[in-house]
């Protein structure tokens, strides 16, 4: 395997990781979200898991340097050797 390939993978996975960390973040946000909008009183806000402004922003710029990294690894597989591997995810190589 070449040494790109392995790039490649790695950022491929890093960047799933890195999608699934911002899912859970945005699925806490619309829990609070949808909580707040029909029955405010019921949160309980020092037990809410509440992301920080920090944990937002951390996985916003991990995100976007993941995939980043993963357009540069993609782009130094030559030709051939793309179709014997697992494409980016859709939509990760647009800007």
């Amino acid at each position: 395997m070449s040494y790109e390939v392995m790039a490649y993978e790695k950022a491929r996975l890093d960047y799933a990781e890195a999608e699934t960390e911002l899912a859970a973040l945005t699925a806490t946000v619309k829990a609070a979200a949808t909580t707040l909008e029909l029955d405010p009183l019921s949160i309980d806000a020092p037990a809410w898991p509440w992301p920080s402004s920090e944990q937002i922003v951390s996985v916003l710029a991990k995100v976007r340097a993941v995939r980043q990294e993963l357009r540069d690894t993609w782009a130094a597989v030559p030709e051939e050797m793309r179709s014997d591997l697992e494409p980016p995810p859709e939509g990760s190589l647009e800007p």
